[in-house]
């Protein structure tokens, strides 16, 4: 496997959290929560984070990876194509997320149901790109979404509370369909 595909697994979502986030602070359009890092650790965050992103990867949503693309991508994609397959495990993918809205305390109640739905959406066609590339090694996806899972904690996109509109969420998830639909046209080329 080609190691540019494991850094790109763990950059993207960091990159375009990045992004996300420093657009919606430069241009002012929405009140972000900082991060969600314990600020009076006594050692550096980096320390925190390492034993975080491996708990997210190994409890916080990088184990679905054994299911979703582990055994459920190839024999969907081998039916309905990259963008049609990807699109189907990712709704359904989405829809198993969906007693995250009623868990009392779980942040996902700030952001609508149907946005996370596209969200997934767009980023399972980004994760199926890089586990494409991978050769269908099932590391990259699950680094992805641990990735994914741990930037959220560090570089929050979406406010945590329900006073005024999701416009970071939103601008996060509009990056995330743009990636998507270039990788997916990138790959028509191929």
């Amino acid at each position: 496997m080609k190691p540019l595909v494991l850094v790109a697994a763990f950059l993207l979502p960091i990159a375009l959290a990045g992004l996300a986030v420093a657009l919606v602070s430069v241009s002012g359009i929405d009140e972000l929560p900082g991060s969600m890092v314990p600020q009076d650790l006594g050692y550096p965050a980096i320390i925190w984070l390492i034993p975080a992103f491996l708990s997210m990867m190994v409890f916080g949503g990088g184990q679905e990876e054994f299911g979703w693309r582990g055994y459920a991508q190839r024999p969907i994609q081998s039916r309905l194509g990259f963008v049609w397959g990807s699109l189907l495990l990712s709704a359904i993918w989405g829809l198993w997320h969906l007693p995250l809205w009623i868990i009392p305390g779980d942040p996902h109640i700030y952001i609508p149901f149907s946005v996370f739905v596209i969200f997934t959406m767009a980023f399972s066609v980004q994760m199926l790109w890089l586990f494409e590339l991978s050769g269908y090694k099932l590391s990259v996806p699950w680094i992805m979404h641990g990735a994914q899972n741990t930037v959220l904690v560090v570089l929050p996109v979406y406010r945590l509370d329900a006073d005024g509109p999701q416009t970071g969420l939103y601008l996060y998830v509009v990056l995330n369909i743009i990636v998507a639909a270039l990788m997916a046209s990138s790959r028509k080329r191929r």
